[in-house]
């Protein structure tokens, strides 16, 4: 008797058991959030003919002046507007001596590796346009000021730099879709990136650029 008795008592906890955890709901933490970001087709169109260089530019981005107190002639900005506000600085060298030009491959470093101290890895690339420009460049993981950069040169003439940004406050692990969109975009301004060997200084060369808008 005593078994049986043990027994309807222990079957009785186990069926109480059983209905508390099917009728309590389970607490799982939300996973962090992600912006919904929409990207629209790779569309591009020509520079303007004003520059020294040439090669194709997202049609979703507008182009300006660069600027910055310290913008040259041929600087300018590729900005994503309705992007996260991305911004493309643009900046262009045309070599004067090879001192210069190993002044210039060193500051294109120091700026990588000043970026890199929030970094979690730098991936540096070298490698030749089918004009036989050489390109670097520099792939930062992490939250860094600028997550893309590259240089395309023909280490005798011209250098261009361009460095890809964001507004300080956005998360880079948050846009990671965003940022693989407009690397690919950069990706293509390398492969029809031509300089002009004949090109004529132009002292009216940003009346062309379809002014961003704030």
């Amino acid at each position: 008797m005593k078994f049986f008795f043990f027994a309807w008592i222990l079957m009785g906890l186990l069926l109480g058991i059983g209905s508390c955890s099917e009728s309590e709901e389970v607490f799982m933490p939300k996973p962090r959030g992600f912006y919904r970001i929409e990207l629209p087709d790779y569309q591009y169109s020509n520079l303007p003919d004003t520059l020294p260089y040439q090669f194709e530019y997202s049609t979703h981005a507008q182009l300006a002046p660069d600027s910055s107190h310290l913008a040259e002639p041929y600087w300018m900005e590729i900005y994503y507007k309705n992007l996260f506000h991305g911004n493309l600085d643009i900046s262009y060298k045309r070599i004067q001596s090879h001192e210069q030009f190993k002044d210039l491959i060193n500051d294109v470093h120091e700026l990588a590796n000043k970026h890199g101290v929030k970094a979690y890895a730098i991936e540096e690339q070298i490698s030749q346009t089918k004009d036989g420009n050489t390109v670097i460049t520099f792939d930062l993981e992490g939250e860094v000021p600028s997550p893309f950069q590259f240089v395309v040169t023909d280490s005798v003439t011209h250098f261009l730099r361009a460095d890809l940004y964001f507004p300080s406050n956005t998360k880079n692990d948050s846009i990671a879709p965003l940022i693989e969109f407009i690397k690919n975009d950069m990706h293509h301004m390398i492969q029809t990136l031509k300089f002009k060997p004949d090109f004529q200084s132009n002292y009216e060369w940003n009346k062309k650029l379809n002014f961003a808008s704030n």
